[in-house]
């Protein structure tokens, strides 16, 4: 008799397959190329980073590396700590460049960096952002003429969406306080402010008064360590804030509302 034809079903030709599962396999043990290790590693960014206690410079191989450079940046990064570093002028050009780019950036700290040559970059960048809402540059030995030149900088925009500003330890006096409270704006989201152990007088707390009052946005006012810390006066102007939280020398005044 004469052998019948075999007959494969689409059943069994699927489960046979026809080489193309291999092509597959081929894909998915092949190393990803250079544009998808950055796309992965963009999505992998975190939401802070923190990079303390470092040399960050321009010098190859410093931490300058991990802080995205223009056009790389991370949208996803909410918090960029650089706090306690020895940054040079490359290492800040890269810092006002990511904040210049950035969309998404909330809280900066700069404290103790060398920032006081390099404030005036840093304000120019702030006078067109939006996102931020915290900034820390305490300990930079900042005094009023650096705050002057940093504002002319800026052309004198208002920083008016910072809610938290953070200048203590510096060596600011009454007119870089009064630079400040315009920079901010009376009509600014200013909530707390820390500008302790300056050289703040009388006049620079009446600045402070007079902001707070214009804003009624103020909640926290940091004020020890300073040549008008105390006084009687200092006491009458912010008793007239009873909504207004004031740490002055080693206790913290909670001022509460009448009923």
């Amino acid at each position: 008799s004469k052998s019948q034809p075999i007959r494969i079903t689409e059943e069994e030709q699927k489960r046979l397959g026809t080489g193309e599962e291999e092509k597959d396999k081929d894909v998915l043990n092949s190393k990803p190329d250079e544009e998808e290790k950055k796309s992965s590693a963009r999505q992998e960014d975190p939401a802070t980073m923190r990079l303390l206690n470092n040399p960050i410079n321009s010098s190859p191989g410093s931490a300058l590396a991990a802080i995205p450079p223009e056009g790389k940046i991370s949208r996803k990064l909410r918090v960029l700590s650089l706090s306690n570093n020895m940054i040079d002028e490359g290492g800040h050009k890269a810092v006002c460049n990511f904040v210049n780019g950035s969309v998404n950036l909330m809280k900066l700290f700069l404290a103790n960096t060398n920032l006081k040559p390099y404030l005036g970059q840093l304000f120019k960048v702030l006078g067109e952002e939006r996102s931020l809402i915290t900034l820390d540059i305490q300990n930079n030995n900042i005094d009023d003429k650096t705050l002057k030149e940093a504002i002319a900088m800026c052309e004198n925009k208002p920083i008016r969406f910072l809610t938290d500003i953070r200048l203590g330890t510096n060596a600011i006096a009454d007119e870089g306080i009064k630079l400040l409270v315009e920079i901010l704006g009376s009509e600014g989201r200013i909530e707390s402010i820390d500008v302790s152990n300056n050289n703040i007088g009388i006049f620079g707390c009446v600045y402070l008064v007079s902001l707070i009052q214009q804003t009624k946005r103020v909640r926290r006012l940091k004020f020890e360590g300073n040549p008008y810390m105390g006084t009687e006066e200092f006491s009458t102007l912010t008793q007239q804030m009873p909504y207004l939280e004031v740490t002055s020398g080693n206790q913290k005044k909670k001022k509460k509302t009448k009923k």
